[in-house]
């Protein structure tokens, strides 16, 4: 919960250890005891741990996003191409389908993809087939 608390301020991640945590003892250890504070101090927040439970959760999302629109009858594809700060070129593929769960229009990014230095519609092509067979999405 800590960590995507603080991807969502898009915060630092180093944050965790040097504030949240300290701060969740000095709070339990006055409020509840010393035995709830010393409980806090095994939460695992170093800058490593909260990447790694990030990355964990963005997998989850990616995974029920395709599950979604691989059992939806109908869904979109729309292709974007971008810069990044080093001038990459990037292709970011969004996908819009109906989620039958709430019967409402989804939007979900697939694929943050670089491309080479010549982003030719055959190159596009080639970069986007490859993640929808990777992928499997017919």
């Amino acid at each position: 919960m800590i960590s995507l608390q603080t991807a969502k301020c898009k915060k630092p991640y180093y944050i965790g250890e040097e504030l949240i945590k300290p701060s969740l003892i000095a709070a339990c250890n006055e409020v509840l005891g010393q035995s709830a504070a010393s409980k806090m101090k095994d939460i695992p927040l170093s800058n490593d741990t909260v990447e790694w439970q990030l990355y964990d959760i963005e997998k989850i999302q990616k995974r029920n996003s395709l599950k979604k629109i691989k059992i939806s009858k109908l869904f979109a594809l729309q292709l974007d191409e971008s810069t990044d700060i080093q001038n990459s070129s990037i292709l970011l593929t969004y996908a819009r389908h109906i989620d039958r769960d709430e019967s409402d229009m989804k939007e979900d990014i697939l694929s943050v993809s670089e491309l080479s230095t010549h982003s030719t519609s055959s190159e596009i092509f080639e970069v986007l087939n490859g993640f929808i067979e990777e992928i499997g999405l017919e």
